[in-house]
């Protein structure tokens, strides 16, 4: 970026007077579809694919709201722990600018001049009772319509906006309807993987044949694409109040599922692994999605990873679909974690059934936003060719939690729990 295309700074102790200089003090040049978002003159949605510069870009209009503004920017997201990683982002763009901090934490950040940025829970009940100058709803589409509803009022008095960004989530929910339906209320910005000219052509080919022909649209074309007829999954499930949480209460069992691809080869599946638990109060919670392609040793630290993280019980595979090379791999390494290898006398659809049924009655939370995971269950269908290694993967890890009691249950408990 030459010195004539970035904006000067007004004043180190008041900001800039244009979002843009955050991105020169990071030595980065803003892409055409972040120059138009960065005008803000009226709410505003950004539909944008992976890796395109959401987080960088909601994190420079927001401080150079509060700076300019002296006002209260709220921060928005699924969960607490990802609204307070775009806060953090925030912070770091503030100390670069020099902009010195008049207190500071995990969820905030107050600049000298007045300004402050605040990262809020995701529920209704925890946001009311701020007024606020701009509110940024990150990844908005896994954002529920209560949350987004309890919100806009705090624009009323300051005539403030809103920013929303996300990846699209299928076609529901209220960042879907007002892109369809909000008429010229909204500024709309749409940026796919090709248009930002950063993702090579035969990278962009991988993804698809990795993905599958759906979640390729959704991910890196950005189309809301339709809910998969047939499919165990349903969004509005995760939509509900409570679904995602920030932190599970004490678990008393924890299992990390793996689902190992059959091969490395350019577009092949990736490995499964997912964590869940079950939680004292008998409900579900999935931790932590920790998928990836990569070769046996590079899963095999994934796995290591996410079992100490966790602190699991029981890592549980597939027999015949690679579970002996689970254990051969693992014995090469000298590790000696518990290993369930599980054989798949019945057909995948049958095994997630009951898993699915768990998500529809409501006793599965998931502990934060897991977008692939999601996605992928949703868009299979029973009889679907594709291998979907992550719901695999959480099928392996839910039936293990789902046939084993509590620990401590008397005898009397546990025949009461064997019949429910």
């Amino acid at each position: 970026m030459g010195g004539g295309e970035l904006p000067v700074c007004v004043d180190l102790g008041l900001g800039a007077a244009h979002p843009s200089y955050y991105f020169g003090l990071q030595q980065l040049t803003p892409d055409p579809w972040q120059r138009e978002v960065m005008r803000m003159d009226r709410d505003t949605l950004v539909l944008a694919g992976r890796q395109v510069g959401k987080s960088t870009v909601a994190a420079a209009i927001a401080l150079h709201r509060a700076v300019n503004t002296r006002g209260t920017v709220l921060v928005m997201a699924p969960t607490e722990r990802q609204s307070t990683e775009l806060v953090a982002r925030v912070r770091r763009m503030a100390l670069e600018a020099r902009l010195r901090p008049e207190a500071e934490g995990r969820t905030y950040l107050e600049l000298a001049g007045g300004g402050r940025i605040i990262a809020l829970p995701a529920n209704p009940e925890g946001v009311r009772g701020y007024t606020a100058t701009l509110i940024v709803f990150d990844e908005a589409a896994y954002i529920p319509d209560e949350l987004y509803l309890a919100a806009r009022p705090m624009l009323a008095v300051t005539r403030g906006h809103v920013l929303a960004i996300s990846t699209p989530a299928g076609r529901r929910g209220w960042f879907w309807r007002e892109w369809h339906e909000g008429g010229e209320y909204w500024h709309r910005v749409r940026v796919s993987a090709f248009e930002v000219g950063r993702f090579p052509p035969d990278f962009l080919e991988g993804e698809r044949r990795r993905l599958g022909e759906r979640m390729f649209r959704q991910e890196y074309l950005v189309e809301f694409v339709e809910e998969r007829q047939g499919a165990l999954w349903r969004w509005e499930w995760f939509e509900r109040p409570g679904f995602r949480v920030d932190t599970p209460p004490d678990l008393v069992r924890v299992a990390v599922g793996v689902d190992p691809a059959a091969s490395m080869a350019e577009g092949s599946a990736e490995t499964g692994i997912v964590v869940a638990g079950l939680g004292a109060d008998g409900h579900y919670y999935v931790l932590g999605d920790y998928s990836l392609r990569g070769s046996p040793e590079e899963w095999r630290a994934r796995v290591l990873h996410a079992y100490h993280a966790h602190q699991a019980d029981m890592v549980v595979a597939e027999r015949n679909q690679g579970g002996d090379m689970v254990a051969a791999i693992f014995r090469a390494a000298n590790m000696d974690l518990p290993l369930r290898l599980e054989t798949a006398t019945r057909g995948k659809a049958i095994r997630a059934e009951p898993v699915a049924l768990l998500y529809e009655q409501g006793k599965v939370h998931h502990v934060g936003a897991f977008r692939e995971l999601e996605t992928q269950l949703t868009g299979w269908a029973p009889g679907d060719p594709t291998s979907p290694d992550r719901m695999d993967a959480l099928v392996w890890a839910m039936t293990y939690l789902m046939n084993r009691p509590a620990p401590g249950l008397s005898y009397e408990e546990q025949l009461r729990w064997a019949s429910r």
